[in-house]
């Protein structure tokens, strides 16, 4: 048996030594254990995560400072704590060993050499910085490669080839911002002989996808026809070559879901499922007929999983007798101690060249000291100060927005040792240079370095053309190099760098400089240089720095740099400009790399998370938030690990749901209690940019606009890159804010009632989507749809129940081109033109505003609402047989000629039922509305329809309409006749006139010459409609009532709009 049969085995450790360690039978199940997670409420920012329990301590080993307990001198502050309950769903484990693999043999399905279609489902190290992962292959290193799909630092490779031995990168793409679980896809199509090859990749939250395709379309050319190598090799998942550089090897993690497809969304011939196997299994067929075996280390696990993962701050005992001692447990989430006491991160340039990474920089001195400061600290362990500060005034100069204030040099002089060390035969210096707008009356000492070369100093000036001068003299004075370049820098804030490298006996120099304010995070600045050759002399090492010397005025200056390698400030270009117009997903991954912390991004798409402005000094928290903020995205902890997740704004729209909820079948539990308040309403939003401009954004439709229910204004400043993104940051907000629905703060599940709810339940994250199905009578009839804020979570031996903190999600449906309900332009105006009973299927429809409802069938069906009742428009027009979408099995149709009907559930276009005609293998097989439909002669009919064959039909098709007189006599057919592909619905649209003595119609599908006996068509949504009802406002739309469970009488002039309209994403 299991829970809750069987008491929940939740189990409750601590890292003690490095090693987890099992408490749990010091827990007192009589108090709950209660975990908290994401926001409590409604604000801006996540709480830190909690779990609190009450453990037993009459041993005293959880008395910290107890010399007689267990863990006395291992029990700290901040221990490592975390629980877990039994895990789900199985994988397949793979140690990223040799040999630790899941194979099929070679297969006549599994010989794809055109197209081919991979996927993948594992959780892996996206961006690990060395390993070169394979994930699954047909690829051996003995003249049998075909193709293999692998992971490369933070990129996805597909390789393939031709002959079993020339390996070629048929293409690689950069991976978004992945969750250590998701899953990737590569499409190969290998041209159709002209020598192409494009390869597509994606990547979805799961193999159900959605997928988002993250690469740039790019053909890659070939001589030839290039056709995939047909090997002999076993189809692996966790392969490797070591035959390459460098070597490919397993990849390392877990892997869940895959599927090999012959051709672009061609059928499945390879598709392991390890979710599906028992713990230890060891082989298996998947659905496709492919015989799997798990060799060497990999094994099929169902790992435990983590509710919680934090940290235990303090240890209080308390006690009411001798017999009663507990400690009240109660560990912090991550962001406890990342936001406590944590101090401002340093300027993004003092963190740049800090950075451990660049080891080749031997001196630096950012210069960013305070006011008062009497000498400029070094930020080089070991190497001293700039000293000699009288005519120097620190911290005067903030132009640099990626620096601290800088001093400006006046009459002052700087001086400061520089260590010794190793000589390369490469000595770089890089600073920050602002020049003041006037002209100097004479050359300007700028910075000199003092050289144990021949070469014994180099300085340079500032010239009395506003230029830069560098100049070199040997030990007795002599010049040996003045050179003065063109330019006129004077007011410009400057990135400047001399190169001196020794060639030979030469030395090869070179001054450069940067324009900050021209450098662009996107596209980068135009470098201006100079540069030389001085013969016969030698750099050595430098051992000394002088800044100033001279009058200097306001010339600032910062960030000086000494190193032994030219390319030791290589990408530091992004840094300059403190990441200004860096996107937010990537911010906060590079952020969370510099320190340290463990932090999955998720972002599906390259190039949607807001771009944001300049990084600020500030805490990692804060900075983090900032990104956050801006982008919209959500912050919190991870439950598994020690570390955070962010979730990019981006993947909040159009989410499948994680939890879906019947409330019919008990499945919520009480209370289930809505807020329809005011607390979230805003009307009225202002953003503002750090240091720019504003937007603001006024409701000017619905029912929330200020003129109805008065003003709720707000106002919000936002890291933004430019003042232009804030008006859609605006409109967004106030689109939120004015969210005409219910709130539900709170949705409740109980797992000990409804078990089978614990799989789905567990996995349910901060940002992930809740769906209620079959709300109470009492309530609207739509699903309440809602996004996960945050969670808590009781847990006790036969009790498990979670409340989700929830806030509406339908605001992030969103308009999406490639889903047909979301890619839909709304009315600007339109109201019913008659009044309807609960039962009409056809209303009248008048446009007040904008232009008339589609007519073009491809738009058919789309849902409408009016006055709170969904209905679908099957057609815009006055539908006149009856029956058009066969709902009502035959009814309204008669068979002629050669063929017999009947409803079909097999395929739809439109609802659940279509109609089947079979030919028996005689002439023209056809079926025709009846009773006949009265018309006058001269009147024009839309005689319309959607048609699918799964087989050849050797003849015509066509959807006509048959004219007779009033009397009931044939007098004609009007067709359109079409030769239809095999596996698809095509239209048929025409519109005929009634001839001269007409005065019935009947619209028929019918099938021209003799077909074999038992070909199949199918029909739907097959109609006449009088051209009149649709061409002019008022427009007849044919509709089916009551899809949201609401059919009731509408009056004249009530609002008809789409029930779900196109949003415009922010």
């Amino acid at each position: 048996m299991s829970f809750p049969d069987d008491p929940l085995d939740v189990a409750v450790e601590l890292q003690i030594d490095g090693e987890w360690v099992d408490v749990t039978a010091d827990v007192y199940a009589r108090d709950s254990i209660v975990i908290t997670s994401g926001k409590h409420d409604e604000g801006s920012r996540p709480d830190v995560g909690t779990c609190s329990f009450t453990m037993n301590n009459e041993s005293g080993d959880y008395s910290r400072l107890n010399p007689r307990g267990k863990w006395y001198g291992k029990l700290r502050r901040n221990t490592p704590l975390r629980v877990t309950v039994p895990g789900g769903r199985p994988a397949l484990a793979l140690p990223g060993a040799v040999g630790a693999v899941a194979s099929t043999p070679d297969a006549a399905a599994l010989d794809i050499t055109a197209d081919l279609d991979v996927r993948a489902e594992v959780t892996a190290d996206w961006y690990h910085p060395t390993a070169n992962q394979v994930l699954i292959g047909k690829w051996t290193a003995s003249g049998q490669k075909s193709w293999a799909l692998r992971v490369y630092q933070g990129a996805l490779t597909v390789d393939v080839s031709a002959d079993g031995s020339t390996s070629l990168s048929g293409g690689n793409a950069t991976l978004p911002h992945l969750p250590p679980r998701a899953a990737v896809r590569a499409t190969f199509h290998a041209g159709g002989g002209d020598g192409l090859i494009l390869v597509r990749f994606y990547a979805a939250p799961s193999l159900d996808g959605p997928w988002t395709q993250f690469s740039v379309d790019d053909n890659l050319t070939v001589p030839g026809t290039f056709a995939l190598f047909n090997s002999t090799a076993p189809l692996q998942i966790a392969s490797g070559d070591t035959t390459t550089s460098p070597a490919r090897v397993p990849f390392a993690g877990l892997a869940h879901r895959f599927e090999v497809r012959n051709g672009i969304d061609g059928p499945v011939v390879a598709a392991p499922d390890f979710t599906a196997l028992a713990p230890g299994a060891t082989s298996f067929t998947d659905t496709a007929g492919r015989m799997w075996t798990i060799g060497g280390t990999a094994a099929i696990r169902s790992d435990r999983d983590a509710l919680f993962w934090g940290k235990v701050p303090a240890w209080p005992s308390r006690w009411q007798t001798g017999q009663d001692v507990t400690v009240p447990v109660q560990a912090s989430g991550t962001l406890r101690q990342l936001g406590q006491g944590a101090a401002p991160l340093q300027s993004p340039m003092r963190r740049e060249f800090s950075s451990p990474a660049r080891r080749d920089i031997v001196a630096y001195w950012p210069m960013e000291d305070g006011q008062d400061a009497t000498s400029f600290a070094a930020a080089t362990p070991g190497l001293g100060p700039l000293t000699g500060r009288i005519g120097v005034t620190p911290a005067a100069y903030s132009d640099y927005v990626a620096s601290a204030p800088l001093p400006t040099l006046g009459s002052g002089t700087l001086t400061g040792r520089v260590p010794s060390y190793a000589s390369t035969g490469q000595f770089a210096m890089r600073m920050f240079l602002a020049l003041p707008t006037d002209t100097p009356a004479a050359t300007v000492p700028i910075l000199a370095l003092n050289a144990t070369g021949s070469a014994v100093r180099w300085t340079l000036s500032r010239t009395t053309s506003n230029g830069l001068a560098v100049s070199a003299v040997n030990g007795d004075g002599d010049s040996l190099l003045n050179n003065t370049p063109a330019g006129i820098l004077s007011g410009k804030r400057l990135s400047v760098g001399l190169d001196l490298v020794q060639s030979g006996a030469n030395i090869n120099w070179r001054l450069y400089w940067l324009d900050v304010d021209a450098f662009t995070f996107a596209n980068g600045g135009e470098l201006q240089q100079v540069s030389g050759t001085i013969n016969g002399r030698t750099v050595g090492r430098i051992t000394g720095v002088t800044l100033g010397g001279s009058n200097s005025g306001d010339t600032a200056v910062g960030h000086l740099a000494m190193a032994t390698s030219t390319a030791a400030y290589d990408a530091t270009g992004p840094a300059l400009v403190a990441w200004d117009g860096e996107g937010a997903s990537d911010r906060i991954a590079r952020l969370a790399r510099e320190e340290d912390v463990p932090l999955a991004v998720t972002d599906y798409e390259w190039g949607t998370s807001t771009l944001l402005g300049p990084q600020r000094i500030a805490t990692f928290v804060d900075l983090v938030q900032d990104a956050a903020d801006a982008d919209l995205g959500m912050i919190s902890e991870d439950t598994t690990g020690d570390g955070l997740a962010y979730r990019a704004r981006s993947t909040l729209y159009n989410q499948r749901p994680a939890l879906t909820l019947d409330y019919d079948a008990g499945e919520v539990a009480p209370p289930l209690e809505p807020l329809d308040d005011d607390a979230a309403i805003l009307n009225d939003v202002t953003v503002s940019r750090d240091g720019g401009s504003s937007a603001r954004a006024v409701a000017d439709e619905g029912p929330m606009t200020p003129d109805l229910i008065g003003t709720y204004a707000g106002s919000y400043t936002v890291n933004a890159f430019g003042d232009d993104q804030l008006p859609d940051m605006a409109s967004w907000r106030v689109w939120q804010g004015t969210y005409d629905g219910a709130r539900y703060p709170t949705i409740r599940v109980d797992l000990a009632d409804d078990p089978q709810l614990i799989e789905q339940a567990k996995r349910v994250s901060v940002g992930d989507r809740i769906i209620v199905r079959n709300p109470p009578p009492w309530m609207p009839p739509d699903a309440i749809d809602q996004i996960v804020q945050g969670w808590t979570a009781t847990l006790s031996p036969r009790g498990w129940t979670v409340d989700y903190n929830t806030t509406p999600a339908t605001p992030f449906t969103v308009g999406a081109w490639d889903v047909d309900k979301l890619s839909r332009y709304d009315t600007d105006g339109s109201q019913l033109a008659a009044a309807v009973d609960e039962d009409d299927t056809v209303i009248s429809v008048a446009v007040t505003d904008g232009p008339l409802w589609t007519t073009d069938l491809a738009d058919v069906p789309f849902d409408i609402k009016v006055g709170g009742e969904v209905m679908q428009v099957h057609a815009v027009g006055q539908v006149l047989n009856a029956n058009y979408s066969f709902e009502a099995g035959t009814t309204g149709w008669n068979a002629f000629g050669g063929g017999t009907i009947e409803q079909s559930s097999v395929r739809a276009r439109c609802g659940k039922h279509s109609m089947l005609l079979t030919s028996t293998g005689a002439t023209q097989p056809r079926f025709e509305s009846n009773p006949r439909i009265p018309c006058t002669p001269g009147q024009q009919f839309r005689a319309s329809g959607w048609v699918y064959v799964p087989a050849a039909m050797p003849s015509t098709v066509s959807v006509s309409v048959n004219w007779y007189t009033s009397t009931g006599a044939y007098l004609s057919t009007s067709s359109n006749n079409i030769t239809l592909p095999v596996g698809q619905w095509v239209k048929f649209d025409a519109v005929y006139t009634a001839p001269s003595t007409a005065g019935g119609a009947g619209v028929l599908v019918s099938c021209a010459g003799t077909p074999a006996a038992g070909l199949q068509l199918f029909a739907d949504l097959v109609t006449l409609v009088p051209v009149t009802s649709y061409t002019a406002s008022p427009q007849a739309m044919t509709v089916e009532r009551s899809v949201n469970g609401i059919s009731k009488p509408q009056p004249v002039g009530e609002d008809v709009r789409l029930a779900q309209p196109t949003i415009i994403s922010l």
